[in-house]
């Protein structure tokens, strides 16, 4: 279904490496590991399946997972392709090339190995797997491991959640034909999943990501959007108390009071870098999200970044919404920490 165009705020300039180049890293997300800050994500999207039109997501591929590098989280170094679409390996009934989305990257400090977690699938979208491939150095090569329905269950979008100050991780998926959002405890070597599902969530829940407030309340909050394709939707605010595992997710509304923000501002959520307030201590989470349609509708090809600080809402400044968290826009958010040279490395987990 065609989602009718509307008028957005103006897409986030690019971003450009340390050889001048746009950085190319869709869906993923940035870990920190002794000292250095690693983003991975999907390399630039292109139309490879002929006779699908220009913006409808059957179709767009890249050609695999790409790694940029940096000391400040200012300036990015190209690592290279870390994981290529070439290197899965399937049956003879299921080639390649394949649609790889959402890649998310985890450090197993008990076998020293990273481990990375993609959606993996057809052009059309019939595989709906989770992909795994693991490396013993954070800027791969990462090779091919196997290909699962965790739990049973078909696999869409999907995030990596280690639990602050814990070694506990969690794969968290859109399954069922996006009736449900999935959570379920990783094996400890974290290439697979436990057999019981921790919880779930009601769909539809894509580009997930998460955060934990802490030395807030404690909780831990999830955002995701609708299901529209490319085209931008409204960004869902989930809350959940008592840890990853058992218990009820409250779902708490839709993020925006207004029409530029109830599109999420042209983006997608990806992940939430758990920046500290200088200042006060406190969590100061920073969404980063992918601007699908840089240029326009059918413009995936050419996606750009956005990045906004989630603002604490607090009776006495929000006293109009129920929400604990709000998300206003901010032009060149990102660009203009740049350009200051902002601290960005103190993170909180």
């Amino acid at each position: 279904k065609k989602i009718p165009w509307r008028w957005v705020p103006p897409p986030p300039p690019p971003l450009y490496d340390t050889d001048g180049n746009k950085i190319d890293a869709h869906g993923g997300q940035i870990i920190r590991h002794e000292g250095a800050f690693y983003w991975y994500g999907e390399s630039r999207k292109g139309l490879s399946a002929m006779g699908y039109p220009v913006g409808v997501n059957e179709g767009w591929t890249n050609e695999g997972v790409n790694c940029y590098r940096s000391s400040d989280m200012l300036a990015w170094e190209f690592a290279g392709m870390v994981f290529r679409n070439t290197s899965v390996a399937l049956g003879a009934d299921q080639p390649g090339p394949y649609v790889i989305e959402r890649p998310k990257v985890v450090y197993n400090a008990a076998t020293s190995t990273f481990v990375l977690w993609m959606h993996l699938d057809s052009f059309s979208y019939t595989y709906r797997y989770a992909g795994v491939a693991t490396s013993p150095s954070p800027v791969g090569p990462f090779e091919w491991k196997h290909a699962l329905h965790p739990n049973g269950h078909e696999s869409f979008d999907l995030q990596i959640w280690r639990e602050p100050g814990t070694e506990d991780a969690y794969l968290l998926r859109d399954t069922d034909g996006h009736a449900w959002t999935m959570v379920s405890r990783l094996t400890a070597d974290y290439t697979g999943v436990e057999e019981e599902v921790s919880s779930r969530l009601k769909g539809p829940c894509e580009g997930i990501a998460l955060f934990k407030d802490l030395p807030g309340d404690g909780l831990h909050y999830l955002v995701c959007s609708y299901a529209t394709w490319y085209y931008p939707n409204a960004m869902q605010l989930h809350r959940k108390a008592g840890g990853l595992a058992g218990g009820e997710w409250e779902f708490l509304g839709d993020i925006g009071d207004g029409l530029y923000s109830r599109l999420s501002y042209n983006s997608q959520p990806t992940f939430v870098l758990p920046l500290r307030n200088a200042t006060s201590g406190e969590l100061v989470p920073v969404y980063m999200g992918d601007n699908w349609n840089a240029n326009g509708p059918g413009g995936v090809g050419n996606a750009s970044y956005l990045w906004l600080p989630f603002e604490r809402c607090a009776e006495e400044s929000c006293w109009w919404d129920w929400r604990p968290w709000r998300l206003p826009w901010q032009e060149a958010w990102m660009p203009r920490q740049v350009e200051r040279g902002a601290d960005m490395t103190d993170w909180l987990y």
